[in-house]
């Protein structure tokens, strides 16, 4: 296992050999280098790695422990401890709308040495879970979790985009709750109006989708329309996405329709919970990182 998995990660790292003890990510691996590592691993050992474990054991002797194991299925949680250590109080981060926390991987590199980090990822990538569909089901959820890392406050609590909705929710229960929240951080995130949103169409949802899992690859690039007309039913669409992201090098070669359909799972039900969060106003401090 060891051995397959170094020669897995010198490939997809392009370098020439790699140790069993490297970190994917202080090698300059990224969340596009683990996704494509999730999907290699599971088409060769017909085992399911959950992205978040390449967070917790980013190395080839911990990817392999979890191999040898082979009936061993992780339980979800969403909490990711992407930097437990530390001697300030943690800083806790809401996924963005795709759900995966990887996007923070990089992100804890520009923080204190002595500042931990933790992420808080969507339900619905993994198989054998579902998403939730409302910014108040994901507040509760992710309370709960990150009141088992932390009992009591002064909390931080922070989210990218979609995120930071969530974010501003859990706040507001912890507040409600008389604990205090020394920070709250929101990174991009949209000003909801209280009039009515019109409603989407997956169709458009398909597309954004899809441009933002290229991005991972083509940055601001993407062109305006990407899926053609006339694919048909949904899984021709998945199909067709799968094989174009395998071609952009976004998947390997041979990536499933599932897969797709299980991401854009995720997307859908956060872009719905958006349209329809509606937080009383409130007077509450934040900063807003553009």
């Amino acid at each position: 296992y060891e051995r397959t998995l170094t020669e897995m990660l010198a490939d997809a790292l392009s370098v020439d050999t790699v140790g069993v003890h490297d970190s994917l990510f202080d090698l300059g691996g990224t969340s596009l280098t683990a996704m494509r590592l999730v999907v290699r691993i599971e088409q060769r050992y017909r085992v399911h790695i959950p992205l978040a474990d390449f967070v917790a054991t980013p190395t080839p002797a911990g990817l392999a422990a979890r191999l040898r194991d082979g009936n061993a299925r992780a339980t979800y949680d969403p909490v990711v401890p992407i930097r437990p250590q530390g001697s300030r109080p943690p800083l806790f981060m809401v996924h963005p709308m795709g759900g995966n926390v990887l996007c923070y991987v990089g992100f804890a590199r520009h923080l204190p040495d002595d500042q931990p980090l933790y992420a808080l990822q969507a339900a619905g990538a993994e198989p054998g879970t579902a998403p939730l569909h409302s910014v108040e089901d994901l507040a509760h959820s992710y309370l709960t979790a990150l009141r088992a890392v932390q009992p009591h406050g002064p909390y931080t609590i922070g989210g990218w985009s979609f995120g930071g909705l969530v974010a501003f929710e859990i706040a507001r229960r912890l507040r409600a709750a008389g604990e205090e929240v020394a920070r709250l951080l929101v990174l991009d995130t949209i000003a909801l109006e209280h009039g009515p949103r019109a409603p989407r169409q997956d169709e458009p949802l398909l597309e954004w989708f899809f441009q933002e899992l290229l991005w991972l690859r083509d940055g601001g690039e993407s062109p305006a329309r990407i899926i053609p007309d006339g694919l048909g039913s949904p899984e021709a669409q998945f199909a067709f996405m799968a094989r174009v992201a395998s071609e952009r090098g976004v998947l390997p070669g041979g990536s499933s329709a599932s897969l797709i359909r299980r991401l854009f799972g995720v997307y859908r039900a956060n872009w719905r919970a958006t349209l329809s969060y509606r937080p009383p106003r409130e007077d509450q401090n934040l900063t807003l990182i553009r």
